[in-house]
C-alpha cells in the first residue's frame, strides 16, 4: 500500500476546487496504482485552475459585485483607519511617535484585520466566487504593499511605464534564479553567457 496522497493538495481541491468525491477518488486511485507525488499536485494545480476559471465564466457579475463590495468596504475602513492614524500624531508626544513609527505600526496591525474581515465576510456573501476574488484581493494587496509597484501602477496610463510593470510583475509572480557566476562558466568549460 503507497502513502496517503499530499495533504496540502488534497485539502486546496477540496476548499479552492470544491472537488467532490469523485475527483478526489479518482486521484486518490490513480496515485495508489503508482503515479508520483508530483503528477498528483499537477492535476490537483489543473483542477484548480479551471475551477477558478469556471467561477469567472459563470459568474462574472457576482464577482464584479463582490469585487466593488471589497473595494468600498476597504476604501472606507482604510480612510477612518487614515484619519485614527493621523490623530495619533496629535495625541503623541513626537519623540514617541518619530521613534518608533507610531504610525506604521498602527496602520500595519489595523489594516490586516480590516482586509481579513472584509475579504471573510464578501466570502460568506458571495460563496460562487470566493475564491478569484479572493485571489484577486491578495494581489491588489501585494500591489500597494510594495511602492515601486505603487509607482508603477499609478503612471500606467503612459506605455513607456507598462513594461517595467509587467517586468517588475513577473519577477514577483515567477522569480528566475540567478545566474551562476562567470568564473564558475569558464570552469566548467562553458564561455556562452
Amino acid at each position: 500500500m503507497r502513502a496517503q496522497p499530499p495533504r496540502l493538495a488534497t485539502f486546496l481541491l477540496e476548499r479552492v476546487a470544491g472537488s467532490g468525491p469523485i475527483l478526489l477518488g479518482d486521484l486518490h486511485e490513480e496515485f495508489s496504482a503508482g503515479r508520483s507525488r508530483w503528477w498528483y499536485w499537477r492535476e490537483a494545480i489543473h483542477a484548480m485552475a479551471w475551477a477558478i476559471v469556471g467561477a469567472i465564466r459563470h459568474h462574472p457579475i457576482r464577482l464584479v459585485r463582490a469585487l466593488l463590495m471589497l473595494a468600498v468596504v476597504n476604501t472606507v475602513a482604510g480612510v477612518a483607519l487614515a484619519s485614527f492614524c493621523n490623530s495619533l500624531f496629535h495625541v503623541m508626544p513626537g519623540w514617541i511617535y518619530m521613534r518608533y513609527q507610531v504610525y506604521m505600526l498602527a496602520w500595519i496591525s489595523l489594516s490586516l484585520p480590516i482586509i481579513g474581515v472584509s475579504t471573510w465576510t464578501m466570502a460568506r456573501l458571495h460563496p460562487d466566487v470566493r475564491v478569484p476574488a479572493t485571489l484577486v484581493m491578495i494581489a491588489w494587496s501585494l500591489v500597494n504593499a510594495t511602492p515601486e509597484l505603487q509607482r508603477l501602477w499609478a503612471n500606467a496610463s503612459e506605455p513607456r511605464f507598462v513594461p517595467y510593470l509587467v517586468l517588475r510583475v513577473g519577477a514577483i509572480l515567477a522569480p528566475v534564479p540567478p545566474r551562476e557566476p562567470a568564473t564558475r562558466r569558464a570552469i566548467r568549460g562553458r564561455t556562452t553567457p
